[in-house]
């Protein structure tokens, strides 16, 4: 024996208008956004895009591709009388489909897009979209919700977001990286997956900055990497270069940390012997510094020339002694 459908359930113990076609729609105003709670949406106070509430008013809840927009729900039980249904994705084209909703029934009522009850001379219309229900745990239901805003397309999630989401997953006990990494949008992997995780260890001013300057997670290790007092000199600088990979993040934080204590930015430079004699030649024929400078110059100078296999004149004794001794060691003879 067959039962009754998901629209035809929803309607009949829900109380909601749910409509049956080849997908469940379901009236937008009888589908919530949850603002509290363990799976609160982390989009949910994002002001309502015009752009897009304008898009909705003129073609309905649907893309610019023609393809009607589907979102993902989970039923909450019971609320004022009625179904909860709780939407996952979609919490921006939401509250924009609910504002065009308002206008529309304000300026053009009864019409496309709105739907509206033939019989009903009262019913100004309401704008309608797909579902599909989510039946699973509160863990399972933010894994989704992440995946669906990660699918090509979409407006990604911004490293805030995810930072909330990893820390809804981490309060429901899910802390397994790679079944998080599993949904994440393209770049972000298992170290950005642990760098989000320790989203609330930056400064507050510079989390605001990260956050202002749209810095996606691929850079936030290198940020949280560095001292507090120096986590908001990082995401400027990070923001004035325009820093958007891991890589780059790392050039630029070793390139800033020799800049400021003169450590190289790398452990070894491989330079050709020539590139070794134009330094030293170039100290040599500079002007003299005068006191330690010049003898520390002077001497770093010859060691390049050394280095490069010139001829530097008798070598001092305490550097031929530690050669030698180096030589005793098993090193390798110059």
């Amino acid at each position: 024996m067959g039962g009754l459908n998901e629209a035809d359930r929803l309607k009949k113990d829900g109380g909601l208008d749910a409509k049956k076609a080849s997908v469940t729609k379901l009236p937008l105003g009888q589908l919530r956004v949850a603002t509290d709670g363990p799976i609160f949406h982390p989009r949910h106070a994002l002001p309502a895009d015009e752009a897009l509430v304008a898009w909705i008013m003129a073609n309905g809840m649907r893309s610019r591709e023609g393809t009607p927009w589907r979102f993902l729900a989970r039923e909450q039980g019971r609320r004022d009388d009625l179904t909860d249904v709780v939407i996952g994705n979609g919490s921006r084209r939401h509250k924009a489909g609910t504002e065009a909703e308002v206008r529309l029934q304000e300026t053009a009522p009864r019409q496309f897009p709105l739907v509206w009850d033939k019989a009903d001379p009262s019913d100004l219309g309401r704008l309608f979209v797909e579902i599909e229900l989510h039946d699973g745990t509160d863990a399972e239901f933010i894994l989704a919700r992440i995946a669906a805003n990660s699918e090509p397309g979409k407006l990604p999630d911004s490293a805030e977001v995810l930072a909330v989401q990893v820390a809804q997953l981490a309060a429901c006990d899910c802390e397994d990286i790679d079944t998080i990494v599993a949904v994440m949008p393209r770049g972000v992997g298992r170290k950005e997956v642990q760098a989000l995780a320790r989203w609330k260890l930056l400064t507050p001013a510079a989390r605001a900055r990260f956050v202002e300057g749209d810095l996606p997670p691929a850079v936030l290790s290198a940020v949280l990497d560095a001292p507090p007092a120096e986590q908001l000199g990082v995401v400027e600088a990070f923001i004035a270069g325009n820093v958007r990979t891991a890589h780059k993040a790392t050039i630029r934080t070793k390139k800033a940390r020799e800049e400021r204590t003169g450590e190289p930015a790398t452990k070894g430079r491989l330079w050709r012997p020539a590139k070794l004699v134009a330094c030293a030649n170039a100290v040599f024929a500079g002007p003299d510094p005068g006191g330690d400078d010049a003898v520390f110059a002077r001497g770093f100078a010859a060691a390049l020339k050394f280095a490069a296999g010139e001829k530097t004149g008798r070598l001092p004794k305490i550097v031929t002694a530690a050669i030698k001794a180096s030589d005793n060691r098993g090193g390798k003879k110059s």
